[in-house]
């Protein structure tokens, strides 16, 4: 499969402590302060500085003020909820959960439906749940900053009971809610995949001391599934019977369907054997399809029989060749934009339809693009923009600079950057989750972002 020249998308970056620097100039705490601005595309660059400070007449207004003829290429303003560099949106994060306890590199994300809670998974093992502080309903901040709740996370297992000091043996892959938003499903690279009591913590639960310690009242596994022999990388929840099945993709190259009752395979669902390891997977229940990204640099797409009580073996209805743009990362499906995408570790995107023929519409991608060669740790669509032909979707890359891009499908196939996901260094980004209008990121840092899309 060979991909057509990638559109190169630019780049916007900023100072990560640049809400700070605003707050205390707003505040009266410091007279000003430069920050600093930089844009990339491609080989051209332009690094701006700016003076932040009060208005001489409006004492209520922040001015950003270019220090050099190189910062007069760029234009940087404010909103309610957002900054903007030239025509490109900065979102900044609402509010940061930082979790404090080593080692803090988060692996693995999951929100809610309900939205009162989220998980993580840790690079050791470790899962925590955290409950979901309601957003603020007073009048938007003139000048938009994070907020960072005092909760308390709950460990998903009871670090004191001998043998069980962490929710797997090795780095946590992938964490879903069940729809009941009470049950947590877990998946790692220990080859096992979990089943855990889900409950949310208590927002009461909050202290002023900077440690993030697990509360009295963790959960405990409630089940344990184990048939994979390489690390887990994907799960799915069959939405069709509302999680008695559940689907696993490893790297040992099968993907698996599970009685969770039982706590069986049915292998007579057994999706894929074996060949190249799979490294992400997107399950669509209502069309009853299974979309496959491989190690190799390939995809696949499967029907499977997700409500028949007896086992019926799985048919596959795609298969890429082998892409000239190196392994693939990640997979992500849109249902209601009929449209798929994938990822590879070289820093590309590609964008297909899947819609009509799959044969066809699968052959070759409507759009590739890139920023830069960081590796693409994640993808989840935020949907269509309503009265447009344009798709948003969250990107989680390894340089630290998540973002969404907005693509317009029509007759000229268009890629802009609908909006910076600011506030990180340059730690990785390694799991994005949209939800309705929101968009969550974890990272090497041990911060949980939640942003709010305007």
């Amino acid at each position: 499969m060979s991909i057509d020249e990638p559109i190169l998308i630019p780049i916007t970056t900023i100072q990560p402590t640049f809400t700070n620097v605003v707050k205390e100039v707003y505040d009266g705490l410091i007279p000003s302060e430069n920050i600093w601005v930089s844009q990339y595309h491609g080989t051209d660059s332009t690094h701006a500085r700016f003076r932040v400070s009060l208005d001489e007449e409006d004492r209520q207004k922040i001015v950003f003020e270019p220090t050099n003829a190189e910062s007069k290429k760029l234009s940087l303003g404010s909103s309610q909820s957002s900054y903007t560099v030239n025509n490109t949106t900065l979102l900044i994060p609402t509010q940061t959960y930082i979790h404090a306890e080593p080692p803090s590199r988060i692996t693995a994300l999951a929100v809610s439906d309900d939205k009162s809670q989220f998980a993580i998974g840790l690079l050791d093992g470790s899962g925590y749940l955290y409950p979901i502080t309601p957003q603020s309903t007073s009048t938007p901040e003139k000048y938009p900053h994070p907020h960072t709740p005092t909760t308390q996370p709950q460990a998903l297992v009871d670090p004191s009971i001998p043998g069980n000091r962490k929710a797997h043996k090795s780095t946590i892959n992938a964490l879903q809610f069940f729809p009941s938003s009470r049950v947590l499903l877990s998946a790692g690279a220990d080859f096992a995949i979990r089943v855990f009591p889900a409950e949310p913590p208590s927002l009461s639960t909050t202290t002023t001391s900077p440690s993030n310690a697990p509360n009295t009242n963790p959960a405990h596994p409630a089940r344990t599934l184990t048939a994979h022999t390489r690390p887990i990388t994907s799960i799915a929840i069959n939405p069709l019977d509302r999680g008695r099945t559940v689907l696993s993709a490893s790297l040992d190259g099968s993907v698996r369907v599970w009685n969770v009752a039982s706590g069986t395979e049915v292998a007579e669902k057994r999706i894929r054997h074996g060949g190249g390891g799979v490294v992400d997977m997107v399950l669509e229940g209502e069309k009853g399809r299974v979309y496959t990204a491989i190690q190799d640099g390939s995809f696949e797409v499967y029907t499977v029989d997700l409500v028949g009580v007896e086992g019926s073996a799985s048919r596959r209805i795609f298969k890429s060749t082998r892409s000239s743009a190196g392994p693939m990362s990640t997979i992500a499906v849109s249902t209601g934009e009929a449209v798929m995408a994938v990822g590879y570790t070289s820093g590309l995107v590609s964008l297909y339809t899947i819609e009509g023929e799959l044969e066809t519409a699968l052959e070759k991608p409507v759009v590739t693009f890139r920023r830069n060669t960081a590796s693409i740790e994640g993808l989840s669509f935020l949907g269509g923009v309503e009265g447009t032909e344009e798709v948003r979707l969250g990107i989680a890359t390894a340089d630290g600079l998540p973002w969404i891009a907005g693509i317009t499908l029509g007759e000229k196939v268009e890629v802009r950057v609908y909006a910076e996901l600011t506030g990180g260094e340059i730690d990785a980004v390694r799991d994005i989750v949209a939800l309705e209008e929101e968009v969550w990121t974890v990272c090497d840092d041990g911060v949980v972002r939640r942003y709010v899309i305007p």
